[in-house]
Formats: C-alpha cells, sequence, structure tokens
C-alpha cells in the first residue's frame, strides 16, 4: 500500500507541475498576443480555478447589462488619448472585449472603433473595489501594425485608490474662488467629456438602472465646480485639464420606473481625476443628494 500511496502522489504532483506550467505558458502567449488584445486563438488551460481572459466579440454579445458601463470605459480610453495628444477622436462602436475576472478587480481590453477612421483603436482598463471605487486606464492607443510584446496590468494599487474622496461641500463653499472653479455652461459643450464622467459615475453606481439601457441624454448637469489638489494659486479654466483634480457635479435624471409623471431626482457625483505618466485614474462615488441646513450635502463616504 506504501509504494502505491507514493506513486498516485507522484503521478499527481507531476500533472500539477504540467498544469502549472501550463499556466506559465498561457500567460507568456497573452502577453506576446499584443499585450492581451489579440488572443482569440489561444486555449485556456484546464485547471479548477484558473481563470484565463475571455475574447468576446461584440457583433455576438448578449450582456446587454454591461453594455452601457462598457461604451464609457471605451469612451474614456479615447479621451485619455485625447488629453495626451491634444486630438479630438469620437468613439464610434465597440468591436472585441477581452476580460479578465479576479476578486476585487476585472481587467479589460477593448478594441473599438473611432469615427471618421477604419484604424482600430484599443484600450486597456483595470477595475478595483467594491464599496470605494476606481477605475485606471493604462493603454489607449491605434492598433500598431506590429504590436511588441508587453504585460497585463498588475502590481500595487493606484495612487488614487489609496487616496479618500472628500465629502460634499456646504453649498456656500462654492462660492470661494480661491478654492474651486465653477464651470460655465458655455464650457461643458468644449470640454464634452465632463459629461462623460458623470455619466460614467452614475452608471457605475446604479447596476439596476444599467440594466435598463436607461438614455443617458436625459441626465441633466446642474452645477460643476472643480477643486484641484495642491494648488495654492486661485483656480481658473486650465484646472479642467489639471493633472489631479476633484470635480464635484450635481445634476438630475428623470424618474425610470413605471411612474413616468414623477418629477426627476436630485444626484451628486464626486469624480478625483489623477494622470500619471501613462495613466488615467478614476476614483469616484455617485449618490441621491439631500438637502441640509448649510444646502445639498451627501452621506459621508465609507471608504475600505
Amino acid at each position: 500500500m506504501g509504494a502505491e500511496s507514493d506513486q498516485e502522489e507522484k503521478l499527481y504532483e507531476e500533472e500539477e507541475e504540467k498544469r502549472y506550467q501550463a499556466e506559465v505558458a498561457y500567460w507568456e502567449e497573452v502577453w506576446k498576443c499584443n499585450n492581451g488584445f489579440e488572443i482569440d486563438h489561444l486555449k485556456i488551460p484546464k485547471r479548477f480555478g484558473f481563470v484565463g481572459v475571455a475574447p468576446i466579440s461584440f457583433k455576438e454579445y448578449n450582456y446587454d447589462d454591461e453594455l452601457p458601463l462598457l461604451i464609457l470605459y471605451a469612451k474614456i480610453g479615447v479621451h485619455k488619448f485625447n488629453m495626451s495628444k491634444g486630438t479630438n477622436l469620437q468613439f464610434d462602436s465597440l468591436d472585441i472585449l477581452n476580460e479578465l475576472p479576479e476578486p476585487g478587480h476585472r481587467t479589460y481590453h477593448i478594441t473599438l472603433l473611432v469615427k471618421e477612421t477604419s484604424r482600430q483603436f484599443q484600450t486597456s482598463l483595470v477595475h478595483l473595489g467594491h464599496r470605494k471605487k476606481s477605475v485606471t486606464w493604462f493603454t489607449a492607443r491605434f492598433k500598431p501594425k506590429h504590436p511588441r510584446p508587453g504585460r497585463l496590468h498588475y502590481g500595487p494599487r493606484p495612487d488614487c485608490y489609496r487616496r479618500e474622496l472628500p465629502e460634499w461641500p456646504p453649498e456656500n463653499d462654492f462660492s470661494d474662488k480661491k478654492r474651486f472653479y465653477l464651470v460655465e455652461e458655455s464650457e461643458l459643450l468644449k470640454y464634452a467629456w465632463i459629461r462623460l464622467y458623470m455619466e460614467f459615475a452614475f452608471v457605475e453606481e446604479n447596476e439596476a438602472i444599467a440594466v435598463a439601457n436607461p438614455d443617458l441624454s436625459k441626465l441633466v448637469i446642474l452645477m460643476v465646480a472643480v477643486e484641484p489638489m495642491g494648488n495654492a494659486q486661485p483656480p481658473n479654466e486650465d484646472v479642467l485639464m489639471a493633472r489631479d483634480a476633484t470635480f464635484y457635479i450635481r445634476y438630475t435624471y428623470p424618474y425610470m420606473g413605471h411612474r413616468s409623471q414623477r418629477s426627476p431626482r436630485h444626484r451628486i457625483a464626486i469624480i478625483r481625476r489623477t494622470i500619471k505618466k501613462d495613466t488615467l485614474s478614476l476614483l469616484f462615488m455617485s449618490s441621491f443628494a439631500k438637502k441640509s441646513s448649510s444646502g445639498v450635502t451627501t452621506l459621508p463616504i465609507i471608504s475600505d
């Protein structure tokens, strides 16, 4: 019995080593395949608990509840490119999604199309957190003709995640021009990505509404205030392009239930944007607004 048991244990260890080596080889191939964007030909190793990258064509995509958020992910990836290159590319449609779900975070590689060009565009991002959420965009580029091997985006959590979001300030504080810059209505058209941030925070925090695929054009911005972080100078329009700034957005959306006669609901969003050399991160929350003696406030932020 002892010899048989030893033999079985040896065979088990050999099989486990083969599976492990297959996983290592798989990830090496993923990194070689345009850094995780072109992996549809790869086979995911069969091992209990192993999760590989799942390639999905949007032509066959059946998860409509996730579609509004994926479109916003793609649009912000294009926005990241525009900010770094000074361009004005516009999102057209989704093409391919490669998704890696892991406990506590998800990695997305999205191939999409932009308007007025036939070239494919690619963006990758990592979504972190549950109660406190952040999304960091890494890649934002046109699909390279000769891609170089890379790595998936793992490692320490982005700096923005380790920071705390402020609470919604008392209403009177927004008149402090040394602290806040109030965005003009005309600037909302010039900097259309402000609305994109609002839509992103709204959909992220309202999964039940996202399932219904809401008409985001019905969201109405009431006020936008921008607070630059670590800036001693009175803020001006330039803070809209600051590398580290917090956006306070008050907005309404129509009641999306069966009782369409109900008045619009008031909401707030707080979004902290951090831009590093190669990344754009958004730490965010969106909540119902509630009235207090000092104006519109929100419940305290709960951090991890």
